[in-house]
């Protein structure tokens, strides 16, 4: 039994050794590396800018419009 439980221990501690020592602040703080797809990812996030404008552009002009006819109905009454 003893020898057993100095495995099991000695395991524990080959395993434990075995961890990564980064930090995760070191990780975050590093320069973003180059890679082939930086084009395609910048082309999303541009498309999904003008999405963005698109939608908030026609949520305004909805806006206006629910208005003038609020306005409207609140006079012919």
């Amino acid at each position: 039994m003893p020898l057993s439980r100095l495995l099991v221990i000695a395991a524990f501690a080959a395993l434990a050794a075995c961890g990564s020592g980064n930090d995760p602040q070191a990780e975050r703080d590093r320069e973003p590396v180059e890679t082939v797809f930086d084009d395609m990812i910048s082309t999303q996030d541009k498309a999904q800018q003008r999405l963005d404008a698109a939608r908030e552009g026609h949520r305004e002009a909805l806006e206006r419009q629910l208005e003038a006819s609020e306005s409207d109905a609140g006079s012919g009454e």
